[in-house]
């Protein structure tokens, strides 16, 4: 008997031990209250919610206790614009200490390394703000005057090396912390609402650390998921920059691409004469490309004895990654790859506007078909070979 009623005990010790370990507890005081309340917020994707308001105690202290399933970004404050970020995951137990006259001025952090990092990265920025609105002013006053030509252009070499300085700084920052979701605010940070401070395309680089880092540590955070595809648009974004941009360097050239296989072997689209074939074109990055793969890969186990090849070209810089994916996917056709990804020759001239792209070829080495996907591709086919 003495067994038994101990179960039911243990069960409820069980559900209150892992509501504990999904439980945060914020506390803290600040020295001067310009309110009667204090409030806390999610941060969620485009939004902010509230998640408890609470009145402050006697000599402004302040408690919450609020229902953290997993690593999240809060806000605590007033309002929109007198507010700390923490990022608070399961189980913490944060303190916080506000003595400036505005939440932001002034305060300290225990219990939540990662909060720490933020206070110091946005302080860091800050600081760099108004270095920099001091600089343009002095900047602004000497340019007018053609005499100070000299001083203003001193000012600014000041400027330059002044943002420089920042970019080096979050750049350092993101590469030493790339398990942290601090990452995330380190590369959205901005001078101002127009200019972020990593604005380049070799910046891609650090997003996809970072991407592919926090995909592993935080596979259900909203925050990732999101950095994961605000990457891929930019990829994108940037591919089709590169589009455009290789047309001035490049000299002109058939129609007849004759590139490598992961074999290292070279293969032309003209030697696939005498079959229908697909050429396409793809990224490893794109989801759009992967779920046509998908498709293609039933078309051509369909009709790959009835004289249809596939001839796919990829674009991506990453040679490993290329080869990862053929093997890890089993793309059964002929894969190859641009010479020199950073300058994407036969992209530009079959002028692929976005991923994938195709063109179907016919047996005399006539496009009669471009851009053509799913249900249409299948009619197409089976129209050429019948069911």
């Amino acid at each position: 008997m003495l067994r038994k009623s101990l179960i039911p005990v243990l069960i409820i010790s069980s559900i209150l031990s892992c509501n504990r370990k999904e439980t945060a507890v914020i506390s803290g005081v600040v020295e001067n209250p310009k309110e009667k309340n204090i409030q806390i917020s999610r941060v969620e994707i485009g939004s902010v919610v509230a998640v408890d308001t609470v009145k402050f105690r006697a000599g402004g202290k302040f408690r919450f206790r609020i229902e953290a399933p997993q690593t999240e970004y809060y806000q605590v404050g007033y309002s929109g614009s007198d507010f700390v970020t923490l990022l608070i995951h399961p189980g913490d137990k944060i303190t916080l200490d506000f003595t400036g006259d505005r939440l932001t001025e002034n305060f300290s952090v225990e219990g939540s390394p990662e909060s720490v990092m933020i206070r110091d990265l946005e302080n860091k920025l800050e600081e760099t703000r108004r270095r920099l609105n001091s600089l343009v002013t002095t900047y602004d006053s000497f340019a007018s005057k053609p005499a100070m030509k000299a001083m203003a252009d001193s000012v600014d070499r000041l400027i330059t090396e002044t943002v420089t300085e920042q970019r080096n700084h979050s750049i350092n920052f993101i590469l030493s912390n790339l398990n942290s979701m601090v990452s995330i605010l380190a590369l959205y940070q901005r001078f101002n609402d127009n200019t972020y401070v990593l604005y380049t395309d070799r910046d891609l680089q650090l997003m996809k650390l970072v991407t592919d880092s926090l995909s592993v540590r935080y596979p259900s955070s909203l925050q990732v998921k999101a950095l994961s595809e605000d990457f891929n648009r930019e990829l994108n974004r940037f591919q089709n920059r590169q589009l455009q941009l290789v047309a001035e360097s490049m000299e002109p050239v058939e129609l007849d691409p004759n590139l490598l296989t992961p074999a290292g072997k070279r293969v032309s689209l003209s030697s696939l004469k005498g079959k229908h074939v697909l050429l396409t074109f793809w990224s490893t990055g794109s989801a759009d490309c992967i779920q046509n793969n998908v498709q293609l890969k039933e078309l051509y186990s369909q009709y790959r004895n009835r004289g249809f090849e596939i001839y796919q070209i990829n674009i991506d810089t990453d040679t490993l990654r290329w080869k990862n994916a053929i093997s890890f996917d089993e793309l059964p056709w002929i894969s190859v790859r641009e010479d020199d990804p950073a300058k994407l020759k036969y992209a530009y001239f079959y002028n692929v506007q976005a991923l994938p792209a195709n063109y179907l070829y016919n047996p005399g080495g006539d496009i009669v078909a471009t851009n053509i996907f799913g249900r249409t591709l299948a009619i197409k086919l089976e129209q050429i070979f019948g069911r």
